[in-house]
């Protein structure tokens, strides 16, 4: 009888649900939020990813979810309340919102990922196109492309943006949120002239577009942080520490990086976000991983940034090796890397293909093959 008594008498707490919404951001901050509450004795059960923005947000209000990662900008405006450029009101504004709601808004992670407008460069360039109000100066109405959720949003979405900068809506491509990236290819394939983004978005920094300045100050910040029931954080006091170990540490550089490595190089999110937290030594380090298997590296110069053609030469590769990891990998000449076995493939010109003599004769190169056209270019 007494070892019944002493055995009821025990705390018995069950493991935390750490949701996502479902891209890529999302699913590896909700990792790392996962791997450091393991880190800190609590048992975790997954559901990453989850759902979108109000999908989780009601989740977690009905103790399906007890912790995900949330932006404070989303929580404002889906909320109804007017978004805030100022991070610091921002973030206070979040916490007081949720309070009443039996949540916790704890310390943001240290990136501000909002969203933005983007065209390609070579539009820019020529409509001379560096604001969102710029876009006024495209004759007709302006495509665009965005994700679903983006869509929903009636305070910082589409349509509300087009109100505020006075632009002409015309067709309107919808990607599903898990399938953003297809958002580029709209941009690369010229189907749409404008792109919703994200800020820390791999493709901002690789290949052809440009970020619009929102010269207005149309979108709010949105600095992401664990959002957790305040019942969980009673009973589990330790995750607060845990995740606010977290804090201030990821940076939209650093953010940009991981996405890339999961998003154009194939790496398992997993991954990582392990090996960022063992980076900044908040986990041991683990055994090291033999180098990966079956990967695919594409050679393109430092400038190739200034067009589109290198999103059509990945995303054929991809099509005819979907199974491979592909790397992409700017040097000054992709020939060469070719040549020395660096790369598989480069994006070269026509010319790379011919040798031209001291008479202004032409020689064919054999030593690398042409194996499809990536696009075409003009050259003074």
């Amino acid at each position: 009888l007494l070892a019944v008594v002493v055995a009821a008498c025990g705390e018995v707490r069950e493991p935390i649900r750490i949701g996502s919404q479902d891209f890529t951001e999302q699913k590896l901050l909700a990792e790392m939020m996962a791997l450091l509450a393991e880190q800190a004795g609590v048992d975790v059960e997954r559901a990453i990813p989850y759902g979108e923005n109000r999908k989780s947000l009601e989740a977690i209000q009905r103790g399906v979810l007890d912790a995900y990662p949330e932006y404070d900008g989303t929580l404002l405006v889906l909320s109804g309340s007017p978004g805030l450029n100022d991070r610091a009101a921002a973030a206070a504004a979040a916490r007081a919102l949720v309070e009443p709601l039996g949540l916790r808004w704890l310390e943001p992670f240290g990136l501000e990922d909002g969203f933005a407008l983007a065209v390609r460069r070579d539009l820019a360039i020529g409509s001379e196109l560096v604001t969102i109000s710029d876009l006024t100066k495209l004759p007709g109405e302006i495509r665009f492309a965005v994700d679903e959720g983006y869509l929903k949003r009636p305070v910082d979405g589409l349509y509300a943006l087009a109100r505020r900068y006075g632009l002409k809506v015309g067709a309107v491509e919808v990607f599903a949120v898990a399938e953003r990236a297809k958002i580029y290819n709209a941009l690369a394939d010229r189907t749409v002239d404008a792109a919703e983004v994200f800020g820390t978005d791999s493709q901002l920094s690789e290949y052809g577009v440009l970020r619009l300045e929102d010269d207005l100050g149309f979108f709010p910040a949105y600095q992401p942080a664990p959002l957790v029931r305040t019942a969980v954080l009673e009973t589990f006091p330790e995750l607060a520490d845990a995740w606010g170990r977290l804090a201030g540490r990821i940076d939209n550089e650093t953010m940009r990086r991981l996405i890339r490595r999961v998003d154009r190089a194939g790496e398992d999110y997993r991954d990582v976000a392990r090996g960022l937290l063992e980076e900044l030594g908040l986990l041991p380090k683990s055994p090291a991983a033999a180098p990966p298997k079956g990967s695919v590296t594409l050679a393109v110069t430092p400038l190739s940034d200034l067009g589109y053609l290198p999103i059509r030469a990945a995303e054929a590769i991809r099509k005819v090796m979907p199974a491979r990891r592909l790397l992409v990998d700017k040097v000054p000449r992709p020939d060469t890397a070719i040549r020395d076995g660096d790369a598989r493939f480069g994006l070269v010109g026509a010319e790379q293909f011919y040798r031209i003599g001291s008479d202004g004769s032409l020689t064919q190169v054999t030593d690398i093959e042409a194996v499809g056209v990536a696009g075409t270019r003009l050259v003074h």
